[in-house]
């Protein structure tokens, strides 16, 4: 009786005991910086305090203070005097906007010597000193700024975008006028059924040129889109370039930025570009 009990008890199961198993949540990822390291963010994102830099008068921020009661009104004399100089204002070359654009041209001249973030920051308060409260000055730094040299024009785009991007803190027609100069001759290349090669140049440069201006949100996302898109649809010859280059400078801000990650990883783009990877049209 007792071996029975004894083999009873040793083939009794044990008793059922809950196991808990602790399963570990996977750890996500850190988002990946916008840019490849803190001097390249730096050349993108610190830009210099023009305002703290330069007088309010000379950026147009400030108003001339009014008269005091009973004072001379400064007004009146000043156009006194500028009508008995008239005759000699005439004479020397058709009032002040001429010369005001003649003395920006040694300033202008320095901008192909400009690879460093300290002399792109230089030319942009020196113009703030010297014409920046004159249409045509700035005027003529949009076009100055869009007639890039044929040598080493790909490598000064960076500094020319980051002048702009300066000085579009304070003069915002200059950053406008850039991105429409821009925009206007993506359209005339797009025009273009070019099957030489003889404007790949220009469409290399343009479309860097707007990579560069995305990177200082100084051009909508969807400018870059839509360059895309039309580069897409007729994907030969500089096209072919042209779409390498933008996805190549601008494509990891627009993957990463979060009002365009949406867009770029639904693969709207990358679709279309695989297929016509595939049977390249000659």
């Amino acid at each position: 009786m007792l071996a029975r009990r004894s083999r009873c008890r040793l083939r009794s199961p044990a008793p059922h005991r809950p196991v808990t198993q602790q399963t570990a949540r996977p750890e996500e990822p850190a988002p990946l910086p916008l840019f490849e390291d803190p001097e390249t963010r730096a050349f993108y994102e610190s830009l210099p305090d023009l305002r703290a830099m330069v007088p309010a008068v000379l950026l147009g921020a400030a108003e001339p203070p009014a008269p005091a009661p009973g004072a001379p009104d400064a007004a009146a004399d000043a156009s006194a005097a500028a009508a008995a100089g008239g005759g000699s204002a005439a004479t020397g070359g058709g009032g002040g906007g001429g010369s005001r654009v003649a003395a920006l041209e040694p300033l202008l001249a320095r901008l192909p010597l400009c690879f460093t973030r300290t002399a792109c920051d230089e030319v942009a308060v020196e113009f703030c000193f010297a014409n920046a409260a004159s249409k045509a000055g700035r005027k003529r730094l949009v076009r100055a700024l869009t007639e890039l040299p044929p040598r080493s024009g790909l490598q000064l785009l960076p500094f020319y975008a980051r002048v702009a991007a300066a000085l579009a803190t304070v003069f915002p027609d200059v950053a406008q006028g850039v991105l429409a100069s821009l925009e206007e001759e993506c359209a005339a290349l797009a025009a273009k059924r070019d099957v030489t090669g003889a404007t790949t140049e220009a469409r290399l440069r343009n479309a860097h040129y707007l990579a560069e201006l995305v990177k200082f949100n100084l051009a909508p996302p969807g400018t870059v889109f839509c360059l895309l898109k039309s580069l897409l649809d007729d994907f030969a010859g500089g096209n072919v370039d042209a779409a390498c280059a933008l996805v190549e400078s601008a494509g990891r801000v627009l993957a990463l930025r979060p009002e365009t990650r949406s867009r770029c990883v639904s693969g709207m783009f990358c679709a279309p570009l695989a297929g016509r990877c595939r049977a390249p049209r000659p």
